[in-house]
């Protein structure tokens, strides 16, 4: 089983990518180290996934597997920062 990474930062799920065939919304994790990470959850595609709108504009923890290569982050686990991380959704 592949280790699983802890990143924080700020959720920014809005419209991504205006104008290509790819355009949607999508959830961007903006970490404090000017990191970005495009955020999914495994077996569902990232552009329009409203799991995510909740956590709009909010400071979160996401725990999940980092694909160093692509940019992307495919998440377990979502909370907002200041809640204990010991639940998988």
């Amino acid at each position: 089983m592949e280790d699983l990474s802890v990143i924080t930062g700020m959720l920014d799920y809005s419209l991504q990518n205006e104008g290509s065939r790819s355009e949607g919304k999508m959830a961007v994790l903006k970490c404090t180290d000017d990191k970005e990470y495009i955020l999914y959850r495994e077996g569902v595609f990232p552009i329009g996934d409203e799991y995510f709108a909740p956590f709009q504009g909010i400071n979160v923890k996401v725990e999940g597997k980092m694909e160093e290569d692509t940019g992307y982050f495919c998440v377990s686990t979502i909370l907002p920062e200041n809640e204990k991380m010991n639940e998988e959704y």
